[in-house]
């Protein structure tokens, strides 16, 4: 990974995969998983940290409460059928609520406590459903809670797997819904406050495991937990004390992992075919089709959080074939189809700030579609596409920007045969003369396609092109689809794709001149990987996006390890479970990415974004310090 700067997270996390906020209540109410979630004390005054279960607990007095989280991307983790793990510990004489999620008119998912049950709730309008433990837990004693969705099922366990229970709960949350996060009170027909202590707060993005319960319920405050290695303590914002005494455990051997932030929306209604560009390293324009119209929004990236600016239409009517590449840090271009007969076109988008502004549009074909675009320089770009008045030829054309206008070459074709991906063209730039282009190229059949990749060579407008490579070969009823590329430096790139053989596969292609030789397939994932995005963090990790279609209906993210022509995977994590069918992504640094796509939540297929972080990280052990 170079020489980057990596954040180090979770030092005192026993279980860090999906972990979204952690608050462990050791004097303050500090989010310990590294995304910013603080929790603020309510109404006023000053909160008690007393001795709890692990180390401190925060103590509630029943007119107290902590607003655990105001921001709706944070509250839409439980919203739609998203799989969720909260636990905490809790020690009481009275009872309450000891969390909830919740609107003020009965919606709401929560755990409640009383004298006689312990209940956990996925609640509309008074109604939904609830699965409860018949036991006294208001007995002064400390009690580990768990609750999870699986998107099917909710659960309880309570004090690893003493109490345990179920219920079927097909209540469809939608986005949006919450407006009030809290820890120890709601507020339905009237106020209802918790008292009593709770310790070690929790939120994870997926459902823990039996043996996962078991290390939080296991974890004591005999001391702490460490990374076998941290690369820089620097990123550790904690006591000196435990950084100071962490050093002394370093030992070789470590795994990368991927910290995934909080989902934020930058349209709640319809959008399709997204596209994002990186403009600087806190800036990425992102453009799509927002109910048919041409869109485009900045993005605003700050750590792990992401704020937009006013959406802005540049083509305001039918619009397809969406895609965009930042040009500089205040321009972009943007390529697209508008309504039958689809011609081709292209804008320049000048960015001031999160506003932005469009030059004329310019038309570079009369029928295209399944377009990309692509920098070269800050005045030059290469446009790929199928063009649809010439027997879906794959042609390409290079776009010279001057201000606002934009002048085009002559059109060169790549693919004399009809070339398909099911999504945008798969293209990267190996250098500002060279590209790759990987497509599906038609094999003794209009839907028979062979993966194939080919060089494009570029001297002013002009394109030359190398042979065809094929990197997958047309078998009986598998054609390849939905390829997607991207570069590690100029001899090397990685290219993922789908067929009903190897499911979803990546290969790295090794450039020389004009000719492509491949390493042998690589199997990201073994069910139906579609819609997929692949984008390079340096010249040995890339994160790789996939909708998986095979029946959990969701959209998967991991890291590729690439050594040499060999990539192996890390492990496999949850980007949305909703109906994601379209994704893009856009490096930001060595270490980040933001990931954009659509998501299908009940009544709404709008945008959405998260950071998706790398970090290096080490087993974990126990070592008293």
């Amino acid at each position: 990974m170079g020489n980057a700067m990596y954040r180090m997270v979770n030092v005192y996390e026993p279980v860090t995969d999906g972990l979204i906020q952690s608050l462990r209540f050791n004097g303050d109410l500090t989010d310990n998983s590294g995304n910013g979630w603080n929790g603020t004390y309510a109404p006023s005054g000053t909160p008690s940290y007393p001795t709890g279960q692990v180390s401190n607990a925060i103590s509630l007095d029943g007119s107290h409460y902590v607003n655990a989280g105001s921001v709706q991307g944070l509250m839409n983790y439980f919203t739609g059928n998203v799989l969720w793990t909260v636990s905490c510990w809790i020690k009481t004489t009275v009872g309450g609520y000891a969390w909830a999620v919740w609107d003020g008119v009965a919606n709401h998912i929560s755990l409640f406590i009383n004298e006689s049950t312990a209940r956990a709730s996925r609640s509309q309008g008074g109604g939904g459903q609830y699965i409860d433990i018949i036991h006294n837990f208001c007995d002064n004693a400390w009690h580990l809670i768990v609750c999870k969705y699986d998107g099917a099922k909710l659960y309880i366990d309570i004090d690893n797997g003493t109490y345990t229970a179920n219920v079927a709960s097909t209540w469809t949350i939608a986005i949006n819904e919450f407006s009030m996060y809290t820890l120890g009170y709601v507020y339905f027909i009237s106020a209802s406050y918790y008292t009593g202590l709770i310790d070690q707060y929790r939120v994870f993005n997926r459902v823990l495991s039996a043996a996962e319960i078991t290390s939080l319920y296991t974890e004591t405050a005999d001391g702490l937990l460490v990374p076998k290695r941290i690369r820089n303590l620097r990123h550790y914002t904690g006591s000196a004390w435990v950084r100071d005494r962490a050093m002394r455990y370093f030992e070789s051997g470590v795994i990368e992992a991927l910290v995934l932030s909080g989902e934020t929306i930058f349209d709640s209604t319809t959008a399709a075919q997204i596209s994002i560009s990186k403009l600087d390293n806190t800036h990425a324009i992102i453009a799509w089709l927002d109910n048919s119209y041409g869109t485009a929004i900045i993005a605003t990236i700050n750590g792990d959080e992401i704020t937009y600016g006013s959406k802005y239409v540049f083509n305001a009517a039918s619009t397809t074939n969406t895609c965009v590449a930042a040009l500089d840090t205040t321009h972009a271009i943007i390529a697209y189809s508008e309504s039958s007969p689809y011609p081709g076109k292209a804008v320049i988008a000048t960015v001031d700030g999160d506003e932005i502004t469009f030059g004329s549009e310019y038309q570079f074909d009369t029928t295209s579609s399944l377009n990309n675009v692509k920098k070269l320089d800050s005045t030059h770009a290469i446009i790929v596409y199928t063009d649809k008045g010439n027997s879906d030829y794959g042609t390409a054309i290079i776009a010279t920007v001057n201000g606002t206008e934009i002048t085009f070459g002559s059109e060169y074709v790549f693919a004399s045969g009809t070339t398909n991906t099911f999504k945008r063209h798969a293209l990267g730039i190996l250098d500002s003369t060279h590209a790759i282009i990987a497509y599906g190229y038609p094999s003794g059949g209009s839907t028979r396609y062979d993966g194939t990749a080919i060089i494009a060579t570029i001297n002013g407008t002009e394109i030359t092109f190398g042979s065809p490579y094929i990197f997958f070969n047309y078998i009986l009823n598998v054609p390849t689809t939905y390829i997607a590329l991207d570069i590690l430096d100029s001899t090397h790139a990685i290219i993922v794709y789908y067929n009903t053989s190897d499911k979803g596969a990546t290969k790295i292609a090794t450039i020389s001149g004009t000719e492509i030789s491949y390493g042998s397939a690589c199997i990201h994932g073994p069910e139906v990987a579609v819609y997929q995005s692949v984008c390079t963090l340096d010249t040995t990790h890339a994160v790789i996006m996939y909708y998986d279609s095979s029946g959990t209906d969701r959209a998967e993210i991991k890291i590729a390890n690439i050594n040499g022509n060999a990539v192996t995977f890390g492990t496999e994590y949850i980007l949305n479970n909703n109906g994601t069918n379209e994704m893009d992504s856009a490096f930001i640094d060595e270490s980040k990415i933001v990931a954009a796509y659509h998501t299908a939540y009940v009544g709404s297929n709008g945008g959405r974004t998260k950071v998706v972080t790398m970090v290096e990280q080490g087993a974990w052990k126990r070592v008293n310090l």
